[in-house]
């Protein structure tokens, strides 16, 4: 009796094995290339349209090109790889000192039994090695940014969508480093494509009392899109940044052209 039991016992937990294989394997084959992906630079999301396979801002090989970013995707719309060389500035008391940063992420996917996202892990390499991870919902967006960097040690972002899908407000905490939230609010045109992103410094705490326990504007960027490809992704767009009191008032102007790759 103990022996049928047993047998049973076992017949059963490889039955139960057997289903999930199954299950996963069903999923895996319905499962299509996602229509929109993702592209993750801290807690800076967009979205893209189509099968992309890399996206590069800049020329890799140009010394004197301050700002290089490329993002490679693979065939299931997965971000896997990113390089990035920007100009890092200091300013200090009497002198500004300004050095050239290269960064390497490597990205690492983490799904369910059922082969759905359910976070994504990047490994960044260069001066001050970080680890980020961003986790997913069921809609595979992106809804908390964590990190380990040194500027950013338990710094947590959270994000909210509309109904439509669209990236609407973002909330990030910097609880090591003692310092205010920030919020940011996002507007977009008919295309989903921001159009406008606005810094805020929340419920405020400064003692002029003009800003003592409101959101204060401290920074508004406006995007206007100059080309567009066939998949409606932008390929060239200015940007206008204005800071407003109680910071320093400063404006400026900025184009940013792209190149874009498909399968």
């Amino acid at each position: 009796m103990i022996f049928l039991s047993y047998i049973l016992s076992l017949t059963m937990n490889l039955f139960k094995s057997l289903l999930i294989l199954m299950i996963f394997l069903m999923a895996s084959c319905k499962r299509e290339r996602p229509k929109h992906i993702w592209i993750f630079d801290r807690d800076d999301l967009e979205m893209l349209n189509g099968n992309v396979d890399q996206v590069t801002i800049g020329d890799s090989s140009s010394s004197k090109d301050e700002y290089y970013h490329t993002v490679k995707f693979d065939e299931s719309g997965n971000l896997i790889y990113s390089e990035k060389r920007y100009l890092d500035v200091m300013i200090m008391e009497k002198k500004t000192d300004s050095t050239i940063e290269d960064t390497k992420t490597r990205y690492h996917v983490l799904s369910d039994l059922l082969g759905n996202r359910t976070a994504i892990t990047g490994n960044v390499s260069g001066k001050d090695p970080y680890t980020s991870k961003w986790e997913l919902n069921k809609q595979g967006q992106v809804i908390k940014y964590e990190s380990d960097g040194v500027d950013s040690i338990g710094d947590v972002t959270n994000f909210d969508y509309n109904a439509g899908g669209d990236l609407v407000k973002s909330f990030r905490l910097h609880p090591s480093n003692h310092v205010e939230p920030d919020l940011y609010k996002y507007k977009y045109d008919k295309n989903h494509h921001i159009i406008e992103v606005s810094l805020y410094e929340p419920n405020s705490s400064m003692y002029d009392p003009e800003f003592r326990g409101k959101d204060v504007l401290l920074r508004k960027t406006r995007i206007e899109y100059k080309a567009l490809d066939g998949h409606n992704n932008w390929t060239q767009k200015i940007e206008y940044h204005d800071t407003y009191p109680p910071m320093v008032r400063h404006s400026s102007t900025g184009t940013v052209t792209r190149i874009i790759t498909y399968y």
